[in-house]
């Protein structure tokens, strides 16, 4: 069973129902409209095709975010290799790196 909870970026969950375990049914308000009444048919929450057009915009400036950030990675990469140190730079980077995803996996599995 989901619990109601926040979206990072657009606020509050749209209007559900929640069932509880004994099988009590309960609304979960996610606009003023239906915190004010919970009886009323059309509650304020955005429509699904403005919430489709959010995500799609939010995906679009992840996207180019990314795409900057893969950019400047590739400078790094290339200023470090052209470093007369670079292979071994490049070398503890990667070990660094291994270690990293190591300890994560360690961490996820005594979760």
């Amino acid at each position: 069973m989901r619990e109601p909870g926040r979206s990072e970026t657009r606020g509050a969950l749209r209007c559900h129902w929640w069932e509880d375990p004994s099988g009590d049914r309960f609304l979960v308000p996610g606009c003023m409209a239906r915190v004010d009444n919970p009886d009323i048919d059309e509650c304020g929450c955005p429509a699904v095709e403005a919430e489709l057009k959010a995500a799609q915009e939010e995906l679009a400036a992840l996207r180019e975010k990314l795409a900057g950030v893969q950019e400047w990675a590739g400078y790094v990469a290339r200023a470090v290799a052209a470093h007369r140190d670079g292979n071994a730079i490049m070398k503890k980077a990667g070990d660094l790196a291994d270690a990293h995803k190591r300890a994560k996996l360690r961490a996820q599995g005594s979760s």
